[in-house]
């Protein structure tokens, strides 16, 4: 789409786009981006007041200027603040005398171990002898 574009003179004597009219809306370019050539044109991304980026072609020989590129202004990201960070607990304005809260649960391992009755004990006969035992010699 053909545009008409404002040009300021850069110090070497080269032509820099400074604004360019959009339908009835003129938009200052607030910066150069980048900037590129091919054989027969010079290209620059250029940003706007409203955060838009735009590419413009220029055709040096007919020094002709096109849009041939629009950029959405990037989304505004919410300013929400959290509760608190990660790795970080909030902080209370009482804590009356404790500095460490509370865990939301235990910590400590709940035993489910039940006492079992002790197996019963079967007597057993013991020989006094330091021999051994005798029965059967």
């Amino acid at each position: 789409m053909r545009i008409s574009v404002l040009c300021s003179r850069a110090p070497k004597g080269e032509e820099l786009p400074c604004a360019f009219h959009l339908g009835d809306r003129r938009l200052p370019i607030l910066a150069i981006l980048s900037r590129w050539t091919d054989t027969a044109h010079r290209y620059f991304e250029v940003s706007v007041d409203d955060g838009r980026r735009f590419v413009l072609r220029h055709d040096v020989s007919v020094r002709c200027w096109e849009l041939v590129g629009v950029f959405a202004a990037p989304r505004p990201q919410p300013k929400a603040k959290p509760l608190h960070c990660s790795g970080s607990t909030p902080t209370f304005s009482n804590t009356r005398g404790s500095t460490i809260p509370e865990p939301p649960i235990s910590i400590q391992p709940e035993c489910l171990h039940t006492r079992q009755p002790s197996p019963p004990q079967i007597g057993h006969e013991t020989s006094g002898s330091i021999d051994g035992s005798v029965n059967g010699k």
